[in-house]
């Protein structure tokens, strides 16, 4: 099951175990946060301490992301085996790099894939549903006690249909296994990204279930 997340003037399909967090007050978030960290901790007396950092830790990353001016925040509930939160995709809007050309690249899908290889020439390129989307990736890993893992961050540019900016969104998987099948993943994810011209920017997230992997 996946499910078609409507963010601002874009949507997104997300794997139905993914939870989008509400970014419209402190609240909201809390709220939502705390729901997610009974489901996955649990609700044992022993894990009460678990329980309020891990809920500290992502109202923390939601309440960063609000300050930022985030359009989504959404949190992974299941990536990885005994790992209740493994990975989280921040959406925001960013201006073109400076060494981006600065031309009129509206509606000319050529344009404005030369103008994305020219802004990230370091970049891997992928096809994305409206067009060219530009990915970076940072491998690395961490330690948790006496365990070592794998960590990958990977973020995304998407060109905003009108040229004027760019979607990003920043992806960080701090506990996983396996560096290709997880970029595949969100490779997979970013490239369901569909551009709602009717939709109003900022309008709150909705979600709309749909079947599939």
């Amino acid at each position: 099951m996946t499910r078609q997340i409507a963010v601002a003037d874009y949507s997104i399909v997300l794997p139905g175990t993914w939870a989008q967090i509400p970014l419209a007050s402190r609240e909201a978030a809390s709220a939502r946060i705390s729901a997610l960290v009974k489901r996955q901790v649990g609700m044992n007396d022993r894990l009460a301490r678990h329980r309020r950092d891990v809920r500290d830790q992502l109202l923390d990353a939601a309440l960063q992301a609000q300050a930022a001016h985030a359009v989504s925040f959404a949190i992974s509930l299941e990536l990885a085996p005994g790992v209740p939160f493994p990975a989280s995709m921040l959406g925001s809007r960013a201006s073109w790099p400076p060494q981006a050309a600065d031309a009129a690249t509206a509606g000319d899908r050529a344009a404005t894939d030369a103008r994305l290889r020219g802004a990230f020439p370091g970049a891997a390129f992928l096809a994305g549903g409206g067009g060219l989307v530009a990915r970076q990736a940072g491998r690395g890993s961490r330690a948790w006690g006496e365990a070592t893992t794998q960590s990958l961050s990977l973020d995304y540019w998407l060109p905003v249909p009108d040229g004027s900016g760019l979607l990003q969104f920043t992806i960080s998987a701090p506990m996983v296994e396996g560096y290709e099948l997880f970029t595949e993943l969100f490779d997979t994810i970013v490239a369901t990204v569909r551009w709602e011209a009717a939709a109003p920017v900022g309008s709150a997230a909705t979600v709309r279930p749909k079947e599939g992997a």
